[in-house]
């Protein structure tokens, strides 16, 4: 089965590989003259990729061949990387450091690594302060809000900065007859609290105890420090903040009501928002960032690579493959990027300011100032890989099983796999 799969992605690569934005046939990356790319885009955004790189093949000459393999991109990514064959030029996903930096090359030194916005640093430099890929865009995962929702409630964003005020907030919201918090659990969103909550309790700068070095190294006690997190989240559903269809509903209905305002936030990625302005053009929503476990902790955003890319290490044309990225990385070019992606600029001196999101998150910026901290998607950064359908079924036993038997499930499920998942 797993040779079968090999197969089919390779050949999934000879035929995307033929479709380039710009390559004459029978060229040989041995041979240096084009730069082999690979990113995880497909339709609308890959089409405008091929245009960005088509032009800077008539501008420098230097071919780009581009392999775009879809939903098998990390499948040929680990057959390359068994291999020991990897792109001139790929895409991270999220893993420049965790999974790719051995294959990379370090970029401190490029022109545009000056310019790399304080909100993504922390997540792409490694202990040594290097940096490994050029982050054009970056992905933020929060909570989203709908700005009409609070102020009818008497909610002001800027003074949510511990859970008891966020849970004040909801109970405000509520009594308007308003779903405080929407959770589309028929597409997995439940695990989306991941992103938000356990970083406050259990790995931000502010936090007593620190669990960072324990989730790393297989020592957490799951018990001890999850509960508590299990905890709460139980008690937001007995009082009611969360809607009632939150097994059966998805994704979709969740950002529809957000956009309504018959919901008021919502858990995940900031597409969110891009998404429910879909539907409601007018809306008008905001970016809550995740508050404090206590007083005098800081709020703090989960940031994630959006559209990185790195160079190989052993590329034989790294000089191109470094000039393509600086290429991407220029103001008008990177601005194009974030655009489709619908991510926001990753580099301090792109702006984009005619999108929302960029928006969003320059006001919330502004609201917390010194106060926000910037860090790392917690399941990337401290669980081991795979865990995110546990997760899913780690907060979904919270509200099968309402009380204290689906906390204890909540917590046992979660520390299960972690330990098995941790000794593979």
């Amino acid at each position: 089965m797993r040779t079968s799969k090999i197969v089919a992605s390779l050949a999934c690569v000879a035929l995307l590989g033929s479709t380039m934005a710009a390559c004459s046939s029978g060229s040989n990356s041995s041979e240096g003259d084009h730069v082999e790319l690979m990113t995880t885009w497909t339709g609308d955004r890959l089409t405008e990729l091929k245009n960005i790189l088509a032009a800077y093949t008539k501008e420098s000459g230097v071919q780009v061949q581009v392999i775009s393999p879809g939903d098998q991109y990390e499948t040929v990514m680990k057959t390359r990387m068994a291999s020991r064959d990897m792109p001139d030029v790929f895409e991270t996903h999220g893993w420049s450091l965790e999974r790719y930096k051995e294959y990379l090359t370090p970029l401190n030194d490029q022109s545009w690594a000056s310019n790399i916005d304080e909100a993504i640093k922390p997540v792409i430099t490694d202990d040594s302060g290097n940096v490994y890929v050029a982050p054009l865009t970056m992905s933020i995962n929060t909570i989203v809000y709908n700005r009409t929702v609070f102020r009818n409630a008497g909610v002001d964003a800027a003074k949510i900065r511990t859970w008891d005020d966020f849970e004040d907030a909801c109970a405000k919201i509520k009594s308007k007859g308003v779903t405080p918090i929407f959770i589309g659990n028929k597409s997995g969103d439940v695990a989306q609290l991941a992103e938000a909550i356990p970083p406050t309790m259990l790995t931000n700068s502010s936090v007593k105890n620190n669990q960072a070095k324990a989730l790393k190294d297989g020592t957490f006690d799951f018990t001890k420090y999850w509960t508590p997190i299990s905890q709460m989240v139980s008690k937001w559903n007995a009082n009611g903040f969360f809607n009632v269809d939150l097994l059966t509903a998805d994704n979709d209905a969740g950002v529809k009501k957000l956009g309504q305002g018959s919901a008021a936030m919502m858990f995940g990625g900031s597409n969110n928002i891009t998404q429910a302005r879909s539907y409601t053009p007018d809306a008008d929503l905001g970016i809550l960032s995740a508050p404090a476990a206590q007083q005098g902790g800081k709020n703090s955003l989960s940031m994630g690579e959006g559209m990185c890319f790195g160079v190989w290490k052993d590329s034989k044309v790294s000089d191109k493959a470094k000039a393509l990225l600086t290429y991407l990385a220029q103001p008008k070019i990177d601005s194009r990027i974030a655009t489709v992606s619908g991510d926001v600029p990753a580099l301090s001196n792109v702006k984009n300011d005619s999108d929302y999101v960029a928006k969003c998150l320059s006001e919330t910026k502004k609201m917390f100032g010194d106060d926000l901290e910037y860090i790392p998607l917690f399941d990337r950064a401290y669980l081991p890989n795979g865990m995110w359908d546990d997760l899913t079924n780690s907060f979904t036993d919270i509200f099968t099983s309402p009380g204290a038997k689906g906390v204890d499930e909540s917590v046992q499920v979660l520390a299960r796999t972690y330990q098995q998942k941790f000794s593979r």
